[in-house]
């Protein structure tokens, strides 16, 4: 037995995602922060207590938080700490704080945004709500155009995150030097981007960037396609061909995947770098060149040089500057930016006209919580499956959609708010060998669950009166109550 019931009417609605942190012990209050925050458009994580808020904070980052300060205990201390614990994330979020403090001097102390006493009316609440997005939306706006790192590289990558920030932080200085750098990151986390940007902010940017990717030429061609060949050096060498190091000269050579490079060509490339001369094959004309050598890999080449497989004399010449990415799963706050920008570019690119579908609020969610193992590459492909596969006259991207898209073997096998969205999207379980008042236990308590408890609501989702439901509510909401304290 299947029962299906629509999706909640925030869940879906074109919304930016914003992440509260609320810390309540009182159930009622906690529900009812749960409905006026989800209402507009606000994502709650919920907490009972401050160590609770430790824990969920290190894998939900926030964007404002709503505090009960008697539950940080007496004086100065709870709040210290909680503004400490905030302070760790990417952005600084918003604090809000109730009961009002004492004085108006410990909040600009603490620099909390406001403070107030409950209840909170509808109107209050909103006007509360409405400052928040506008103070949220002014400091992302100058996250974007007025961070320096940010506008600098925003040709070649888009982040706003810590992480990445603190990654990239001396790119800017690596570029004005003209010593080998090594970029470490798995698969598709940007690395020619990082190399591109290297090289174009360098005194080299008038000359050539090129790449190799010494993983995909055959062992037999590599030493061709870096040095070059004389006319009749080998079979089907029927002209003289220019390599890779003469084709950069006064620029760069990007040496991806380093670690795959035969240990026979990776004595070659040393001699090369020591002498900054080559020899073509079948040659015997020294020719010398200027070339700044940028190398990276997906593999632990410290590892390799222990394995035999890389050799160590290349490691420590290419492993002068270093610059590691991380992967797109630790950088939360640039997957929605990522996101974004891929959509557009792809569907201006499909021919839409601007305004363009957004993601839903769920579907943001559901995007921050897949592993994204292809990494930024497999983001951005992903958009342009979205963007071409949408069906038309749709200005939402629904949560439902964007799951029918995944990698489902990487989606159930990393994550467990996918799994659960896919069994609501199903409806509720319902065993064979349940009973009927079981069931329509079942049916009521879920269905309030994902309602938040609104009564009116859940009885036009199940085709009730709203006093019917509430004959058949009062129990199992009692029963609910009883659970939670």
């Amino acid at each position: 037995m299947e029962i299906r019931s629509k999706l909640s009417e925030h869940e879906d609605k074109l919304l930016e995602l914003y992440r509260a942190l609320v810390i309540e012990n009182n159930p009622a209050q906690m529900r009812s922060w749960i409905t006026k925050l989800n209402k507009v458009g606000v994502d709650v994580v919920a907490c009972s207590n401050f160590l609770d808020a430790t824990a969920k904070l290190k894998a939900e980052p926030v964007n404002f938080a709503v505090v009960n300060k008697k539950l940080l205990g007496a004086g100065k201390k709870g709040i210290k700490s909680l503004i400490n614990l905030l302070n760790k994330q990417d952005t600084k979020p918003i604090l809000i704080i109730y009961p009002a403090l004492s004085g108006p001097s410990l909040a600009k102390e603490f620099d909390i945004f406001t403070q107030f006493d409950l209840p909170i009316s509808d109107k209050e609440f909103n006007n509360l709500i409405r400052e928040i997005k506008t103070s949220l939306n002014k400091a992302s706006k100058l996250l974007a155009v007025d961070d320096p790192l940010v506008k600098l590289l925003k040709p070649f990558l888009i982040f706003r995150s810590r992480l990445m920030k603190e990654g990239l932080a001396l790119l800017p200085k690596i570029a004005q030097v003209p010593y080998s750098v090594l970029i470490t990151g798995a698969t598709g986390t940007g690395k020619e981007m990082v190399a591109q940007a290297i090289h174009f902010l360098s005194k080299r940017a008038k000359h050539k960037f090129i790449a190799i990717n010494c993983g995909a030429v055959p062992e037999s061609l590599i030493e061709s396609e870096l040095f070059g060949h004389e006319k009749g050096s080998f079979t089907g060498a029927e002209q003289r061909r220019i390599g890779k190091f003469e084709e950069a000269h006064r620029g760069t050579l990007f040496l991806d995947e380093i670690g795959e490079m035969p240990l026979n060509m990776q004595v070659r490339l040393l001699r090369v770098l020591e002498e900054g001369a080559i020899t073509r094959i079948g040659g015997n004309q020294l020719i010398m060149t200027d070339v700044r050598i940028i190398a990276a890999t997906q593999v632990d080449l410290a590892k390799a040089v222990e394995n035999g497989t890389f050799r160590e004399d290349l490691y420590y010449r290419l492993n002068v500057l270093y610059i590691h990415l991380p992967k797109l799963s630790k950088r939360q706050d640039d997957i929605l930016l990522l996101a974004n920008h891929f959509l557009a570019i792809a569907f201006s690119n499909i021919g839409y006209s601007q305004p363009y579908p957004q993601l839903s609020l769920k579907s943001i969610k559901l995007l921050k919580e897949y592993p994204w193992p292809g990494n930024v590459r497999e983001l951005k492909n992903f958009s342009i499956r979205v963007a071409t596969m949408l069906p038309s006259r749709v200005s939402v991207i629904k949560s439902s959609y964007i799951l029918r898209l995944f990698n489902k073997y990487q989606w159930n096998k990393s994550t467990s708010l996918a799994q659960s969205e896919q069994k609501k999207d199903l409806g509720i379980f319902i065993p064979w060998d349940m009973k009927m008042k079981e069931a329509k236990d079942r049916i009521i308590k879920e269905t309030l669950q994902k309602n938040n408890y609104q009564l009116t609501k859940t009885a036009k989702s199940l085709g009730m009166s709203a006093r019917h439901l509430g004959r058949l509510a009062g129990g199992i909401r009692r029963d609910i109550k009883k659970n939670n304290h």
